[in-house]
């Protein structure tokens, strides 16, 4: 007897030693399904097939340490074609017929906004790391959560570096993609009010809509404006078109962006017409620390391009869900199901100060992130930070 009592307690040393293995007792099955939906056709494809790496990554790494719980994690991805409804009838597909844990996504706001209350519905959580139009995981409690500083509170920082870099900026135009949903709200419902809290008058506001390749009659009209400094709320493709236009017209006015150039696509297309533009991000590929160097190094590695945001986010994401599934008692057991759902939600909501790549993250009451914020500057065709 007290020799098997003595061989029990050095297994389990031995088992407290290895990744992963104290907490595979926890969980049963083979493996850890996880859902995830990203456009990977329609107009948001380039964003989602780069995004779509930051999860991968992840999941490599997790699986080459020993999984989550000692389980290999087991990614179900499905491509919503940039479209809402579609997003919505692939919740419902991951949480009913798949039987995922949670589910990672949707990228684009206006699938976000239209989707989010599938998930109240299947009640499965559903976390986004790219969302950041205002408003929408608040409007859907208590199953969404956004993984991703939204615009509100990421343009005002910009808004106050850009005024301190350009003191002269007292009146701007605004030049936005009325058809691209974040950055209608930005223009509508963020861009002002900012602007009026710190003294800016607009004192134009002019629109395009996606796909657009002629700018000149914006521009024209904006440059007998004579304003200050140019506001611009635009994804990359239209914003390094119509930056290239501005400076051709000779509008050598500061531009402070909206989140949707956060791609170095922006920089590739614009070229030295993106020069000076400044906006603000939850991430900085910049950052020199250790770690965000190594996923900068890897994402380079796989892909032949710099890390995008929103590609740092979920790849933050997926080792979020992670420790959830491994601390709140998840058992991974099919007939356990419903409960593992509402501890994975339960997990979200008191996120506090996880440490990841886009620096420490917590969540708030509203289910979106809160993060830290870098304010970004186009400088030698890179964004660098402004401190």
């Amino acid at each position: 007897m007290r020799r098997i009592l003595l061989g029990l307690v050095v297994a389990a040393a031995c088992a407290a030693l290895l990744p992963g293995i104290g907490a595979a007792a926890q969980l049963a099955g083979s493996e850890v399904k996880i859902g995830y939906l990203t456009p990977l056709s329609g107009y948001g494809a380039g964003v989602g097939s780069d995004e779509q790496h930051g999860v991968f990554i992840a999941r490599d790494e997790i699986n080459a340490a020993g999984g989550i719980g000692g389980l290999p994690v087991k990614i179900i991805q499905y491509d919503d074609a940039s479209k809402g409804e579609e997003a919505i009838n692939l919740i419902k597909k991951l949480a009913l017929r798949d039987k995922a844990l949670v589910i990672m996504g949707p990228f684009l706001s206006n699938s976000v906004q239209v989707a989010f209350p599938a998930a109240n519905i299947v009640k499965t959580a559903v976390i986004s790391s790219a969302s950041v139009a205002p408003g929408i995981a608040a409007r859907n409690r208590p199953w969404t959560f956004r993984n991703i500083t939204t615009s509100e509170h990421l343009l005002e920082p910009a808004l106050i570096k850009y005024l301190e870099i350009h003191p002269q900026v007292k009146k701007v135009a605004i030049i936005y993609d009325n058809k691209d949903f974040v950055s209608k709200i930005e223009a509508a419902n963020v861009f002002p009010p900012l602007l009026k809290k710190h003294g800016v008058e607009i004192i134009d506001s002019v629109t395009f809509v996606t796909g657009d390749i002629d700018f000149s009659p914006q521009v024209t009209r904006i440059k007998q404006q004579k304003p200050d400094g140019i506001v611009m709320a635009a994804v990359y493709q239209e914003g390094s078109n119509l930056v290239r236009e501005l400076r051709r017209q000779g509008m050598n006015q500061p531009i402070l962006s909206g989140i949707g150039i956060s791609s170095n696509d922006f920089m590739r297309l614009a070229g030295a017409a993106a020069e000076g533009a400044i906006n603000a991000q939850p991430f900085w590929a910049g950052n020199p620390e250790p770690r965000v160097q190594k996923f900068v190094a890897e994402y380079r590695k796989r892909t032949g391009k710099q890390a995008p945001n929103y590609a740092a986010s979920s790849y933050d994401t997926l080792y979020i869900l992670k420790q959830i599934i491994e601390t709140t008692g998840v058992t991974n057991k099919p007939e356990n199901l419903d409960e593992d759902r509402v501890k994975i939600r339960d997990g979200l909501a008191t996120i506090k100060d996880f440490k990841g790549i886009t620096g420490n993250t917590s969540m708030g009451p509203d289910g979106d992130a809160i993060k830290e914020k870098y304010v970004l500057i186009v400088k030698n065709g890179e964004f660098t930070r402004l401190k």
